[in-house]
């Protein structure tokens, strides 16, 4: 079945009858024939031809000479691995397809087929366009055919990992999750399969062996889930290649990330909208910035940046891992912020320092780590909108993590730490109905290693939900506190009661008068009730005021609101927007998480 498919669609740079094939045994006397579409290509005359091909394509490109329909049509014959992709790796086929024709859209300034299936109201704008325009002819600088032959051959290929037959058959050892890395060792090792990229230049094929062997993405920097590490990595591997390796390593992230939703419509960049080239351009501007700047003051620079959209007030000393938990909480507004604002301020001075400087370790100081926190942001997501929860004991747990590897790491010399916290953000979307139950699940740590990276897994060992609340640490400390605020809450009602009792007496008791207000003073009866019912008034509101703050406090979840002494003020920022249009639109501008698939790394 097969074999028939393929034989009817088969398109391809060398004959039908040189493919290799292989049996997939389905029984003692059946077997499927499965063919294999990638096979070494090592005829110089044959790789001379394609390189030929190529050149002309990228100078017809540059020179406008080209239609989009006629690029489109000979992309899978000058680029074979474009057939690589089965039907089971169509989507990959697409992605790779639209951002090859992200690149001629891109080239050749046509702004109009870039937005076309666009909704009217999220289009890229003309000044966005204009900005890119700019950024491609003074920074990207794709004007020779070699180095536009280079980036369409990197889009040809850039997927390749991604297909579980050719990645297990040439490389051994790489997890789908590595599937750069895989390609990377297959360019090297094996580099006759890819005859795109073996035609090449040594020059190019080293950029993009080393764009691969960075094992950054850009998803990921985005979202503040890698650490200023992993942009150390990137300026080590891109500064052999000066500023042409930098501009070519962005364009690449950039023309990926146009061509996202080609498996939707290659149709123009469905996805590469006004609204997500906002959220994009911070990211690309600081991985620019890397040319000249260290990887700790880019990362921070961005930190501070992104972070400022959101804060309400920004901090100090701890601003700097304040703003990774604005942004590993994806709070794109002052709402947002002020809540993550608010449960960072119910840690005390040790928990606050301990937070903050496990969030700030950078990997790079001497005797640092650099952690790596996914899926910290579904964790945090789903602590916030469980009420059993919540974000103040959302960070409680991020301690309790922090020290569970902490034990792990005491003999380890690893420098970067990888902490899987998906099982825990499952857990916080889970957490049962009885108050304190979050907490009183036992954490595990199962590591690996690999390398100078250590990976640990946190694993959770859930409380039976039969348990009755278990006062913990942190809870034994928040009870001390409502004791005393039960106190004051009896205080206020008892002297709200008797003053209202003395207004009555004085309103409507003669004797009562008497005896509280003896001779003259029973003319004052009058005002002397008034008082004491506008007194009584005041005690009720201020009860009902404490009322209200201690259900409050109660929804957000068991805290710890013993005295954490005085802390430096908050400084206000103004905003600073990126923005193309007008300044007066800052105030109206609106951030949300950056569209991903669970599969669709950048």
């Amino acid at each position: 079945g097969k074999l028939t498919t393929f034989a009817k669609e088969f398109f391809g740079s060398v004959a039908f009858q040189d493919l290799h094939f292989t049996l997939d045994p389905r029984g003692e006397t059946d077997a499927l024939v499965v063919p294999k579409v990638w096979i070494p290509v090592s005829s110089s005359d044959l790789l001379s031809s394609l390189g030929t091909q190529s050149m002309e394509l990228a100078s017809d490109v540059l020179k406008a000479k080209i239609s989009e329909e006629t690029f489109q049509m000979k992309l899978c014959r000058i680029f074979p691995e474009v057939n690589y992709f089965d039907a089971d790796h169509a989507r990959q086929r697409d992605q790779t397809l639209a951002a090859m024709l992200s690149v001629y859209w891109l080239l050749s300034d046509q702004h109009e087929a870039f937005i076309r299936n666009q909704q009217p109201d999220e289009q890229l704008s003309r000044q966005s366009w204009a900005w890119i325009q700019d950024w491609m002819q003074t920074t990207v600088k794709l004007s020779t055919p070699e180095v536009l032959d280079a980036t369409l051959v990197f889009m040809a290929i850039h997927a390749l990992g991604k297909i579980k037959e050719f990645r297990e058959e040439f490389s051994t050892g790489f997890s789908p999750v590595m599937h750069d890395s895989a390609l990377a060792h297959i360019l090297t090792w094996k580099p006759e399969v890819v005859p795109s990229f073996s035609r090449l230049d040594k020059k190019y094929q080293a950029l993009i062996v080393d764009s691969l062997n960075v094992d950054f993405q850009f998803s990921q920097f985005l979202q503040a889930e890698n650490t200023p590490a992993n942009l150390v990595v990137i300026k080590e591997k891109m500064k052999k290649h000066g500023d042409e390796g930098f501009a070519f390593f962005c364009f690449r992230i950039f023309a990926q990330t146009c061509g996202k939703l080609g498996s939707k419509s290659m149709k123009g960049s469905e996805f590469m909208n006004e609204s997500q080239f906002q959220r994009f351009r911070p990211g690309l501007e600081a991985l620019m910035e890397l040319k000249t700047r260290g990887a700790l003051e880019t990362y921070n620079n961005f930190l501070l940046l992104r972070g400022s959209k959101a804060m309400s007030r920004f901090a100090s000393p701890e601003h700097q891992a304040l703003s990774r938990l604005l942004t590993l909480s994806a709070a794109y507004d002052h709402q947002a912020g002020h809540a993550v604002c608010e449960a960072f301020d119910l840690l005390s001075n040790e928990e606050r320092g301990s937070l903050t400087r496990w969030l700030n370790s950078d990997g790079i100081t001497p005797g640092q780590s650099s952690y790596v926190l996914c899926d910290a942001p579904r964790f945090l997501a789903n602590a916030k909108v469980n009420r059993n929860v919540g974000l103040p004991n959302a960070l409680r747990m991020l301690l309790r993590v922090q020290q569970q590897c902490g034990a792990e790491l005491m003999q380890s010399i690893h420098t970067r730490v990888i902490i899987n916290l998906g099982s825990l953000a499952q857990w916080a979307k889970d957490a049962g109905q009885k108050r304190g139950d979050f907490l009183q699940a036992q954490l595990t740590v199962r590591s690996e290693a690999t390398g100078d990276t250590k990976i640990l897994t946190i694993e959770v060992s859930r409380p039976a939900s039969s348990r009755s609340l278990i006062q913990t640490d942190f809870a034994h400390s928040d009870a001390k506190g409502s004791c005393g605020w039960c106190g004051q809450l009896r205080a206020l009602l008892l002297l709200s009661l008797i003053c209202n009792a003395l207004a009555l007496c004085l309103n409507f008791s003669g004797s009562a008068s008497a005896f509280l207000l003896p001779g003259d003073g029973r003319s004052a009866r009058g005002p002397a009730a008034v008082a004491l019912s506008l007194l009584s008034l005041v005690l009720g509101l201020l009860l009902a005021w404490r009322c209200l703050q201690e259900a409050r406090r109660y929804r957000e979840g068991t805290v710890s609101l013993h005295e954490t002494g005085p802390r430096q003020p908050f400084l206000s920022l103004e905003a600073w927007s990126l923005h193309p249009r007008s300044l007066s639109r800052n105030a109206r501008h609106q951030y949300s998480r950056l569209l991903m698939e669970e599969d669709d790394t950048v």
